[in-house]
């Protein structure tokens, strides 16, 4: 998970920062920033560890005195599984395989699932239907392959199903037949 605060609002110059420790005492920067939010204001990003607290500091570049608005914004990664072909799925070239992934945002919505054969990207889907988002890989070539799939979610945030191992069986050969001259005899 990402945070996301930012510091705005202000008629002048903000500077925010982010640190782990106790107040007074010992104190570690994580983040900070001085105006990448444009017009003065400050915008950090940092991922979060869980268990973990965190002193959020928003101060002024000059030293002068008034008020600071201080959003915070979680960013939580989707989440995806392949739901099919299942683990260990066997095809015969020419293979159709049709793949199906599933994925939820729990703090928006998922742009596009990407799905991947051995980490190179096979094909896009943008258009979910309940979760699903689903596409039809055809494969000529036999071999082992694994399947895995990466959701990207409206703030940019991503995540990466466990991969799904799939076997493409050569395509079956016609059978050879030998005819023998009619005066021999097969034994």
């Amino acid at each position: 998970r990402r945070q996301l605060p930012s510091a705005w609002g202000a008629t002048f110059d903000t500077v925010l920062a982010v640190y782990t420790g106790t107040l007074g005492s010992n104190l570690t920067k994580v983040a900070g920033d001085d105006d990448s939010g444009g017009d003065g204001a400050s915008l950090v990003t940092f991922n979060t560890v869980e268990q973990t607290v965190y002193q959020i500091a928003a101060d002024t570049v000059t030293g002068r005195a008034g008020d600071i608005q201080l959003d915070i914004t979680l960013l939580v990664p989707p989440t995806v599984s392949l739901i099919s072909p299942a683990s260990g799925a066997t095809f015969t070239a020419p293979a159709t395989v049709p793949i199906t992934a599933r994925a939820l945002d729990p703090d928006g919505s998922v742009n596009r699932v990407e799905i991947y054969r051995d980490n190179t990207l096979i094909g896009a889907v943008t258009n979910g239907l309940n979760n699903d988002f689903s596409l039809t890989w055809t494969n000529d070539v036999a071999g082992g392959y694994k399947l895995t799939a990466k959701a990207i979610d409206n703030s940019g945030e991503s995540a990466t199903s466990a991969a799904v191992g799939i076997t493409v069986l050569g395509a079956p050969q016609a059978p050879r037949i030998l005819v023998q001259p009619q005066n021999r005899t097969v034994p």
